[in-house]
């Protein structure tokens, strides 16, 4: 993934095979490493996607290979490692790989993709930015290689992209939790899903 952190300073990428996420400066009409330069996860973690809080202030980003998500705090210069969690439920041992991250338009909820064990991974933001143990909603397929919240935070669609279908859950703003709804919508090999205007 490849997006500009939320005060525009840095482009951030990140790259699964360095296990890092790369911090670029625009500068004389080309780009540099940044100070800081390179973000480490932990060896054979796999860095994905990523996503900012509202208030820019926490970066939370999915590892595909070990099925982690790593929390940073972000202050404008550097990132600080705070914390990193499982998004798979205590004792499953099969294959899984994670796919995508977003934060919850009120910042209270974080939800990651499981590729494998074919969920929607839910975890509680604190008012620090540290999300708590993580819960499982099965995402009504195989493959949920993209999701999306509606601008309001009601609605999150799952793209399950082996299953070939689209699944509509309702979001409880207040839990987090997510409903399956009966809005189940074939598409050939769905991998994205955005809401426009």
């Amino acid at each position: 993934m490849i997006a500009p952190t939320p005060d525009g300073r840095f482009t951030v990428v990140t790259d699964l095979g360095l296990d890092a996420a790369l911090l670029y400066e625009f500068e004389n009409e080309a780009f540099r490493l940044a100070g800081q330069g390179v973000v480490k996860a932990e060896t054979g973690a796999g860095p994905r996607h990523f996503a900012f809080s509202p208030d820019g202030q926490t970066a939370y980003v999915i590892n595909e290979l070990n099925s982690t998500l790593d929390v940073f705090a972000y202050d404008g210069a550097m990132f600080a490692r705070r914390q990193t969690v499982s998004s798979l439920p205590a004792g499953f041992a099969g294959t899984n790989s994670c796919a995508q991250v977003l934060v919850a338009p009120d910042g209270r909820f974080v939800y990651g993709s499981n590729r494998g064990h074919d969920s929607i991974a839910i975890w509680t933001v604190d008012a620090e930015g540290i999300v708590g143990d993580v819960r499982v909603v099965a995402s009504g397929g195989a493959c949920p290689r993209n999701f999306a919240l509606s601008p309001d935070g009601r609605w999150l669609i799952a793209a399950n992209q082996d299953s070939n279908n689209l699944v509509v859950f309702a979001r409880d703003a207040e839990t987090g939790g997510l409903r399956r709804t009966d809005q189940t919508i074939e598409v050939d090999s769905p991998v994205c899903v955005i809401f426009c205007d």
